[in-house]
């Protein structure tokens, strides 16, 4: 689980990073991404945050919306 938070963490800074224009290239291990690969980032992030959320439990927050009534 905490690898798995560390690797959101990495892959989050790597967006914003290419995001922003502040690099124009960004590294991770062996791997290497330009502001091009931003849909492969963004894959990566959507991994690593299904399975922090197996993990955990939890799939995010539900709203429900309730009316108050009169009766």
């Amino acid at each position: 689980l905490e690898e798995a938070r560390e690797m959101l963490t990495t892959w989050k800074e790597c967006y914003k990073q290419l995001a922003s224009g502040q690099a124009k290239y960004y590294r991770i291990g062996t791997r290497e991404f330009q502001s091009f690969d931003l849909p492969e980032i963004e894959e990566q992030i959507k991994k690593f945050q299904a399975v922090i959320a197996e993990k955990t439990g939890t799939r995010g927050v539900r709203a429900r919306r309730v009316v108050p009534r009169d009766l």
